[in-house]
C-alpha cells in the first residue's frame, strides 16, 4: 500500500523584503517614473499607478492634469517638501523613523495624510504624536494647532499645561503669531495664563498683523494658480491651431471655432478663480472681525485709543 506524503506548510515571507528593496530603487527615480510632482522648485518623480492606488485624491489630481497631457504637476497647497517626501515614502512602503522628524514636519505630514485620504497613516501619526510629553517653545504653536484641529484631547491638555508654565516666554516667541484663532482665545482667556497684560496685548496685535499678511498671501497664491491655469489653456490653444482643418470647413473657420472654445474655457477658469479669491478674502476678513470683536475689545485698556 502506497503511503501518502506528509505536507508541511511553509509560508515564504522574504518576498516582501525583496519588494521593499525594489520600491527603494523606484522611489524618486526619474527612470522609473511617469509623473512629476513639483513642490515649490523641488521635483518628485513618481509612478502614477502606484500613487493612484494609494490615494484617490492624488489620483483625481493626476487624471485632471493628464487630460491636458500635463505630467508635471505643481501642488500649490503643499508648503513643505520634507513632509511630502514622507507621504511618498509611505505610499512606496518604505521604513521611516518618526523620531528623526521635526515636530513641524510631523504635524504637516498629518495634515497631508488627511488631505490625501490616507486614513490609517494619519491615525498612526496621531497616535505617535499623542504619546509625547516632552515639549519646547519652538514647536509649541504648531503642536497646539494640530492637537486642537484633530481633537487630540489628551495631548492638547498636556500642551496647555506646558503653555501655562512658560506663558511669559511663549507670548514673546515669534511662533505665537502662528497659533490658530481657537487656540489663542483658549489660552488668553484662561485664568492660568499668567502674563502681564501689556505683553498679551503686544502678542495679540502681532497675531492680528500676521492675519492681514496671510490674507494678502492667500490672494497672491490664488492669482498664481490663475496664471498656471492660463498657461494650460494656452498650451491647448497652441496644440489646437496646429491641427488640420475639419472637412467642409476652411482653416480660418476651424481656428475661429477653436479660439471661441479656448476663450470660453479661459473665462470660466478666471470666474472660478475670482470667486475663490473673494471667498478666501471674506473668510479671512470675517475671522479678523470676529477676533477684534470678541477678544481685542476685552484686552485693550481703552478701546477708543486703539485702531485695529
Amino acid at each position: 500500500m502506497r503511503m501518502s506524503e506528509l505536507k508541511q506548510d511553509q509560508v515564504y515571507t522574504d518576498g516582501l523584503k525583496a519588494l521593499q528593496k525594489r520600491m527603494e530603487l523606484m522611489y524618486n527615480n526619474k527612470e522609473h517614473s511617469d509623473t512629476v510632482f513639483i513642490i515649490k522648485k523641488h521635483k518628485f518623480y513618481v509612478s502614477r499607478q502606484l500613487i493612484g492606488v494609494a490615494s484617490k485624491k492624488l489620483d483625481a489630481i493626476m487624471k485632471e492634469n493628464f487630460t491636458y497631457h500635463n505630467k508635471h504637476i505643481t501642488l500649490h497647497a503643499v508648503k513643505c517638501e520634507e513632509s511630502f517626501s514622507v507621504i511618498l515614502k509611505y505610499m512606496y512602503g518604505l521604513d521611516m523613523n518618526f523620531g528623526e522628524l521635526k515636530m513641524e514636519v510631523l504635524c504637516r505630514v498629518i495634515q497631508l495624510a488627511e488631505t490625501y485620504q490616507l486614513e490609517q497613516f494619519s491615525k498612526d501619526l496621531q497616535c505617535y504624536l499623542s504619546k509625547h510629553d516632552q515639549f519646547n517653545i519652538d514647536s509649541l504653536a504648531v503642536l497646539l494647532n494640530t492637537a486642537r484641529n484633530f481633537n487630540l484631547e489628551e495631548l492638547y491638555k498636556k500642551l496647555k499645561v506646558f503653555a501655562f508654565q512658560h506663558a511669559e516666554d511663549f507670548v514673546k516667541h515669534e511662533s505665537i503669531v502662528h497659533v490658530s484663532y481657537e487656540v489663542l482665545t483658549d489660552l488668553v482667556k484662561s485664568d492660568y495664563f499668567f502674563v502681564p497684560e501689556l505683553d498679551i496685548l503686544k502678542a495679540v496685535l502681532n497675531w492680528h498683523v500676521e492675519m492681514n499678511t496671510k490674507e494678502e498671501t492667500c490672494i497672491d497664491e490664488n492669482q498664481d494658480m490663475t496664471s498656471d491655469a492660463g498657461s494650460v489653456v494656452s498650451d491647448i490653444s497652441t496644440a489646437s491651431t496646429n491641427m488640420k482643418p475639419i472637412e467642409n470647413k476652411t482653416e480660418e473657420e476651424y481656428q475661429d471655432i477653436e479660439q471661441e472654445e479656448i476663450e470660453e474655457k479661459d473665462e470660466d477658469n478666471t470666474m472660478k478663480t475670482e470667486a475663490e479669491i473673494s471667498e478666501q478674502k471674506l473668510k479671512c476678513s470675517e475671522l479678523m472681525k470676529s477676533f477684534s470683536e470678541n477678544v481685542l475689545k476685552s484686552l485693550l485698556p481703552c478701546e477708543n485709543n486703539f485702531m485695529v
